[in-house]
């Protein structure tokens, strides 16, 4: 386990509610399991400005085509899932009727066509679950997808194996 801070999760629920898009309409299913660190992102930030989380029964989250009819039948608007996942979904059903879909915990190494706003987020628990967000455009380059900026209070350095910073543009 990993000890995070009030004031940071303070802070990254802020982030997520601003960034979001959050409000008392919100609704935003919570498919990841309660240790993983990625189901903070859907659990407070929501219920901080009065909308509705709802968590997705196991049946579900097993299922693309139930989870896709779980979505649709509770007109959910967002919520975080794994990168892959999310990719599977978005591929299945390019039209998912959500205003956002966040995926993270892994590598995204293609981006589907779809009418959804895709957020690629990367980060260790150790900065409260995101480090840095990107929201995906359908021109992004496939072969190079960004992990993004870092969010607000938050640095991103790039160095080398002895810790050095490297200049901008070196990969």
């Amino acid at each position: 386990g990993v000890e995070i801070r009030q004031k940071s999760l303070h802070a990254f629920i802020h982030f997520i509610r601003s960034a979001w898009e959050l409000d008392s309409d919100s609704r935003i299913t919570c498919h990841s399991n309660f240790a993983f660190d990625a189901s903070v992102e859907d659990l407070y930030p929501v219920l901080t400005v009065g909308g509705t989380l709802l968590i997705v029964p196991e049946q579900e989250r097993k299922d693309l085509a139930l989870l896709h009819r779980y979505i649709v039948d509770n007109g959910i608007t967002g919520g975080c899932y794994t990168t892959q996942l999310g990719v599977m979904l978005l591929r299945m059903y390019p039209d998912l009727p959500v205003k956002y879909l966040v995926v993270g915990g892994e590598k995204l190494s293609t981006i589907p066509q779809c009418g959804t706003r895709l957020i690629n987020t990367y980060g260790p628990t150790e900065f409260t679950v995101d480090a840095t967000f990107r929201e995906l455009a359908p021109d992004d380059d496939a072969d190079a997808i960004p992990i993004g900026r870092p969010l607000p209070n938050i640095y991103a350095l790039v160095m080398d194996q002895f810790g050095h910073l490297l200049p901008f543009g070196v990969k």
